[in-house]
């Protein structure tokens, strides 16, 4: 009697053990996490307007307002336009491409090498 390990490439439903399966569980994994910075990202960004927002609420500033402002650029604006980026920029992937035909010729099989079979010509 023989048992089956467990972790066997051979088991799970059939999407699942095919490439392409895996293939779209990733991409749905990617845009999860994707989506988890994007969010993260935009999140910082909110709190560090809003703090800057607070100290110039409370009155007057011992450093003059550009190092304010200019800090609050870097560390509150920079990350919510990363954020808005990464959300809304779509970056192509690249796909798997036959071989260019030579001369407008058929185009060649990937998996041929250019080794012919049978002997070699004499002339």
């Amino acid at each position: 009697m023989r048992f089956k390990a467990k972790g066997n490439s051979t088991s799970g439903p059939a999407w699942l053990r095919s490439p392409l399966g895996r293939l779209k569980i990733m991409r749905a994994a990617l845009k999860i996490a994707r989506f988890v910075i994007a969010a993260a990202l935009f999140g910082f960004g909110v709190v560090i307007i809003v703090g800057f927002i607070g100290v110039l609420l409370e009155g007057p500033m011992e450093e003059p307002l550009w190092q304010h402002l200019l800090s609050v650029s870097f560390m509150g604006v920079l990350p919510i336009l990363g954020a808005v980026l990464l959300l809304f920029l779509k970056i192509p992937l690249p796909r798997p491409q036959q071989a260019a035909p030579p001369n407008g010729g058929p185009a060649t099989p990937i998996g041929d090498s250019g080794v012919r079979e049978g002997p070699p010509s004499v002339s």
